[in-house]
């Protein structure tokens, strides 16, 4: 394979704890690697004095290898989101978090990536649904480059919208060598782009929440509270965006589910990265607001009361900043609320405490 470099998680998430159990795209399974062995079976041929001979040969190798290609980059995939739980800090997550709504943020990166190792077999019969989803979604991205964000067209600039952005594309098609009209109809093109520019957009707008734990906090508090069909938070438009996504790209088989949740992977790491923030802060305001405050009380007072009484301190604190958090029932007392199966990770001591 000839100088190939391995395609590793460090280099799409950068200072990485270690795990001796790393999962890798080896060297031969890459764009560089795949020409080296092209070139080997060409030196093989020429070497024969009639190079069909091993024509059969040359067959079964080049389908167990196109297999074996593609099943590396799945095996990636699948490993990709233990990145996350691989970096060794806070700054690492900061940094982590101002490049995620970017080309060069890990998942979009990744995306851009096997757009091009896997263009070798992108016409291959029977291709994977979700390596198909993979280049259609390079596809979507260079039509919302081209689109831009006008917004909707109105009916009667419809051919007009159609011929400037099919310019525009034809361009982008001639510098990157995607064929961005091969897969869907305009009018999708256009629904898709848009999709596309929501789900950008509103990651993007995420980013500030890693330069302030407060605002980190607001956002959680948001998302644990609104409703996600109707929300206007970031995280309830990056859904949407999402979700239209998948309506118009289409793939809702278990083959294309590695696909999706590595377009899910950034709002999972917000989501994930305001949760961690959010624990931090409420710790910070029980120690303040509850904690200090029932400190060295009285002998002979009631310290029940004094918590969870109508005018408590626990209870200003249930009904004031945890209220999005700390759900009650009947049936399990207090308990941590969850959204898209993501809880604060509460103590069930504390918990217990409480109820």
């Amino acid at each position: 394979n000839g100088d190939a470099p391995a395609v590793t998680l460090a280099t799409f998430w950068n200072d990485l704890g270690p795990d001796e159990n790393e999962i890798v795209v080896a060297p031969a399974f890459t764009v560089q690697g795949k020409a080296a062995v092209d070139d080997y079976i060409r030196e093989i041929e020429s070497a024969l004095f009639e190079p069909l001979v091993i024509g059969s040969q040359k067959l079964d190798f080049q389908d167990a290898y196109r297999e074996m290609y593609l099943d590396a980059w799945k095996d990636f995939v699948d490993y990709f989101p233990k990145g996350l739980a691989r970096l060794p800090d806070r700054d690492r997550w900061k940094q982590a978090g101002m490049r995620m709504p970017t080309k060069k943020g890990p998942h979009l990166a990744l995306l851009d990536t096997m757009a091009a190792e896997l263009a070798a077999y992108k016409d291959v019969d029977g291709l994977p649904g979700w390596v198909d989803l993979v280049h259609r979604f390079k596809s979507v991205s260079l039509q919302a480059k081209a689109a831009g964000r006008e917004g909707d067209p109105e009916p009667g600039i419809l051919k007009k919208a159609s011929q400037a952005v099919s310019s525009k594309l034809g361009r982008l098609e001639q510098a990157t060598g995607v064929n961005v009209t091969d897969a869907l109809n305009f009018e999708a093109q256009m629904e898709a782009g848009k999709a596309y520019n929501q789900y950008r957009d509103a990651l993007t707008e995420l980013v500030p929440i890693v330069d302030s734990r407060k605002a980190a906090f607001k956002v959680a508090s948001t998302l644990y509270s609104e409703d996600p069909a109707e929300g206007e938070s970031a995280f309830s438009k990056a859904r949407r965006g999402q979700r239209r996504l998948r309506t118009v790209l289409g793939g809702a088989t278990g083959d294309t589910e590695r696909f999706w949740d590595l377009v899910n992977g950034p709002i999972r790491f917000y989501h994930t990265y305001v949760a961690r923030e959010a624990q931090c802060q409420l710790q910070s305001i029980w120690e303040k607001e509850v904690y200090l405050e029932v400190q060295d009380i009285p002998q002979g007072t009631n310290l029940n009361q004094l918590l969870m009484g109508t005018d408590g301190f626990a209870t200003q604190f249930l009904k004031g900043p945890a209220e999005p958090f700390i759900g009650r029932s009947r049936s399990k007392g207090y308990f941590a609320r969850s959204v898209d199966g993501q809880a604060l990770d509460l103590n069930p001591d504390f918990l217990t405490f409480l109820t």
